[in-house]
């Protein structure tokens, strides 16, 4: 592909200037049109719905604090706690945090500074196309157009409230500068290529990596084609910028890394596979769609599957297609653009459409072949983690984009005068009408003082210590809850983002019993402070958690109510560390010979002899969930002295007994009780910021016994 390197002439640099003045003030005009009614509203409500555009909200607010306190901990954000690094559990955004930083640090409204990047990222995605189509092709017009339909796409349209599918903007003007720096390999271009590959993958990590795609596709189709470019200086060149990147990009994917391996976070190929598209999504629209959405909004919902490109950007790409392989007028100079461009861009369509089909190419639910993906789920670094292979539809539109501005280009050739300016206004027209998404879904968000009054109150409180809200709600809920947390910025259990960590799940599911003297525990040892009670939201089980409260009004102390609002701090402190004395005995323990050694238990016997396997790696596991009743029956074979047990739990952290009755036996039958039945609870915290093997440790006073019997006398909740 061949790009203009040398300087502009003064009167076509004049003319690129004059474009670029009329065109920011056309896209900013038709942004606010299209986005309406956002656009008249963006500083207390939300595009679409009340999620994502949430989440993002938040992201931006924590980057700004981080950022404002020199970036420490920057990754360590609130939500998920006691998680490290909840900020990786979606993208960071901190590219796009940079343009606003102003913003937020001024108004204190993130919802704001959330609605004026989705709308500058129209203004900006189609600029950044319509700069790097006119270096293709030669022709502003055609740039425009191609322009517009990357920007307004019915693609960015469904996806108007996930910001981070939105703000591309950054890899267009990458991929200008890796064609001149193929032309003429200087370091200028070099330099500005890293810069916006950089910006793109701290704006947005799913576009980083189809920058990355598409990238590689080009340069693999320039190094085949033939066409004589300097490669040896671009190899060396190329891989000093390749390094620069990874120099800026390297402590943002290790702290992904980290995190992710510590709570096991991972995207199985089943997942990715389940949002992955459909060939017949093509043809689909979102309901919104004024023009097509009554007929083809059933063919792909929801938005991840609303990947229509249109008519008539298709129709300008087979045009242009046949106006470039017919041959060439005589006298008719070739001006920038050529087949190779053409066939590189056509080309890259059509593999951003089959990456977007996932592992598996499906037609109407049938599957036919698999697909391309895999290989980049297994072998190619970031891909792994990403959930939505139908977003790289993104590649496809802007591959569409190119192609169909060569063909607005050869429609447009002898034109001249009104035909010229008739058929550019209806071309345009015409593709923001085939795409044209109205109106615009836009709950209202509460911003500043008219955010609830108790997060305001946590905010105002001087006590150290971390927050849960319950029940335990549905997303929207708790994307909600997550926004109001930048009103006190306390550390909260509750949570919402692209994963949740196992931790997170164990509590929604421990908690669902809340008051009772187990989840009371639960929360001590976390260090839970505040518990803020949503009585509406229990309905008619509210009655039962009222006497809880009462029944435990020594442990749970009322400091604030709010209407149907009500909070209590927890009064139970987290387990003290053992005693020097009780280490002291611990450390003399030694551990008994296990050989003769049978144990029994009350289900599942064909699994006992995994108690005494001394593998971290297998367990026993009782029939159904943890029940009063069932218990475990160990004989040491002999008389011996025993004054303490070790329960190993492996990595099933989450399987401690919630209530332990330990009792011993010198023959079998007459038991007596080692110690009074305990409510254990592993190191949650400890275990939560760094996964390991726990082991349970029970200590009594030493004693004679052949015979020792656990009994469970705690309910777990059904799972």
């Amino acid at each position: 592909m061949r790009a203009k390197a040398a300087a502009e002439p003064p009167s076509r640099a004049r003319a690129s200037w004059r474009w670029l003045g009329l065109l920011l003030p056309l896209l900013l005009l038709l942004t606010l049109i299209t986005t309406d009614p956002l656009a008249r509203n963006p500083w207390s409500a939300v595009p679409e719905n009340p999620g994502d555009p949430l989440l993002n909200a938040w992201v931006l607010a924590w980057d700004a604090r981080a950022l404002a306190a020199g970036g420490r901990g920057l990754f360590d954000a609130n939500i998920f706690y006691p998680h490290p690094g909840t900020l990786t559990y979606s993208e960071h955004l901190l590219g796009s945090a940079l343009l606003v930083l102003p913003v937020l640090w001024l108004t204190d409204n993130p919802v704001f500074a959330h609605n004026l990047l989705v709308l500058l990222s129209f203004v900006l995605t189609g600029l950044t196309a319509a700069l790097l189509i006119r270096t293709l092709t030669g022709s502003a017009t055609a740039a425009t157009l191609g322009g517009l339909i990357y920007a307004f796409s019915t693609f960015r349209f469904a996806h108007i409230g996930h910001l981070h599918v939105l703000t591309g903007q950054w890899a267009p003007l990458a991929l200008l500068f890796l064609h001149r720096f193929l032309r003429n390999a200087r370091w200028r271009e070099m330099a500005w290529l890293v810069f916006f590959s950089v910006f793109q993958f701290l704006s947005s990590g799913h576009h980083g990596l189809y920058l990355m795609v598409a990238a590689g596709w080009l340069l693999v189709f320039e190094a085949v084609g033939g066409r004589p470019h300097p490669w040896r200086l671009i190899l060396r060149r190329g891989v000093l910028g390749l390094l620069a990147c990874a120099a800026v990009l390297a402590p943002v994917a290790g702290a992904y890394v980290r995190a992710h391996q510590a709570a096991g976070l991972s995207r199985s190929l089943e997942e990715v596979r389940a949002f992955s598209a459909d060939l017949q999504h093509f043809l689909a629209t979102p309901k919104g769609n004024w023009l097509y959405g009554p007929w083809l909004k059933r063919l792909g919902e929801p938005a991840e599957w609303t990947l229509f490109p249109g008519l008539l950007p298709v129709g300008l790409a087979a045009l242009g297609a046949i106006s470039l392989l017919r041959p060439r007028a005589r006298g008719t100079p070739p001006g920038p653009a050529d087949r190779r461009v053409l066939l590189g861009y056509g080309s890259l369509a059509l593999l951003g459409a089959l990456l977007a089909l996932g592992p598996v190419i499906q037609v109407g639910g049938s599957e036919i072949a698999p697909g391309p993906y895999t290989v980049l789920y297994h072998y190619v670094p970031g891909f792994a983690g990403l959930r939505v292979p139908s977003r790289f539809a993104s590649v496809f539109i802007l591959g569409l984009a190119v192609t169909a501005a060569f063909g607005a280009r050869a429609l447009m050739k002898g034109l001249q005068g009104p035909a010229r300016a008739t058929v550019v206004f209806l071309l345009g027209a015409g593709l923001l009408g085939e795409h044209f998404y109205a109106p615009i879904d836009r709950p209202p968000v509460r911003v500043g003082d008219r955010i609830p009054q108790v997060y305001r109150w946590l905010a105002s409180r001087p006590d150290v210590g971390a927050a849960v809200e319950l029940p335990f709600l549905d997303v929207w809920h708790e994307a909600a809850r997550t926004y109001y947390s930048t009103a006190h910025w306390r550390p909260l259990v509750n949570g919402y983002s692209g994963y949740a960590p196992p931790l997170y799940r164990f509590l929604g599911e421990e908690l669902a019993g809340f008051p009772s003297s187990g989840t009371v525990r639960l929360l001590g040892e976390l260090r839970v402070r505040f518990v803020v009670l949503h009585r509406e939201a229990y309905g008619k089980g509210w009655r039962g958690v009222e006497l809880g409260l009462a029944a435990l009004e020594a442990r749970l102390r009322p400091v604030a109510a709010f209407s149907s609002v009500l909070v209590y701090e927890v009064r139970d402190p987290p387990a003290p560390p053992l005693a020097p004395a009780c280490r002291e005995a611990l450390a003399d323990l030694h551990r008994l010979p296990r050989d003769g050694w049978v144990v029994r238990v009350s289900s599942r016997p064909e699994q006992a002899p995994l108690l005494l396997d001394g593998r971290q790696d297998t367990r026993w596991e009782s029939e159904t969930v943890q029940r009063p009743g069932q218990w475990i029956v160990l004989d040491l074979g002999q008389p011996q002295r025993v004054a303490g047990l070790r329960l190993a739990l492996g990595t099933a952290a989450f399987a401690y007994p919630r209530a332990l009755q330990v009792e011993t036996s010198l023959n079998g039958r007459s038991w007596q009780t080692a110690m009074e039945p305990i409510e254990p609870v592993p190191p949650l915290v400890t275990y939560a910021r760094r996964p390991r093997p726990l082991t349970l440790v029970v200590l009594f006073p030493e004693l004679r016994t052949r015979w020792v019997r656990l009994t469970q006398l705690g309910q777990a909740p059904a799972r």
